[in-house]
């Protein structure tokens, strides 16, 4: 009987994906064009302000999450309805389609900033969504008159 062989393969693309994740490097800072009055021109600043605001919202978006789970906890401790089976397993296959999207994204060959931004979107998306769902239930329930403690 042949030995089989057992060497792993890499996909094309995952390697140099792989080194990128591993050594990050600051994008370089584009010099400012400026016109015939010698003033930079209005569109410069825009494009790097509107990222910033983007990762600012998306920042916000998963701490604002994070903080509700931080509540769900606490009232799920102190007596509330915990969630159903049902639901956790839900959450769980909405948070790995989440965590997916980067690898699939840099499959696909996106630029690795892109790919964080997105898992880290559909990550504050999932959870955002799981604990508005979670307050509509405290909120249905709150008249049981749970300790304040």
């Amino acid at each position: 009987m042949a030995k089989r062989d057992r060497t792993i393969t890499i996909p094309l693309g995952f390697e140099e994906a792989l080194s990128d994740l591993l050594k990050v490097k600051p994008p370089p800072k584009p010099e400012k064009q400026t016109g015939k009055t010698g003033k930079a021109r209005e569109g410069d600043e825009a494009e790097g302000g509107e990222e910033a605001m983007i990762a600012t919202l998306i920042a916000v978006s998963f701490w604002v999450g994070a903080v509700r789970a931080l509540l769900d906890w606490r009232y799920v401790r102190k007596g509330g309805i915990p969630p159903t089976p049902a639901e956790k397993r839900y959450l769980k296959i909405a948070l790995a389609l989440s965590v997916a999207t980067l690898p699939i994204l840099s499959a696909i060959g996106a630029p690795q900033p892109t790919t964080a931004r997105a898992m880290i979107l559909a990550v504050a998306v999932t959870l955002n969504v799981w604990t508005i769902r979670r307050a509509a239930i405290r909120r249905a329930t709150s008249s049981r008159g749970l300790s304040k403690t």
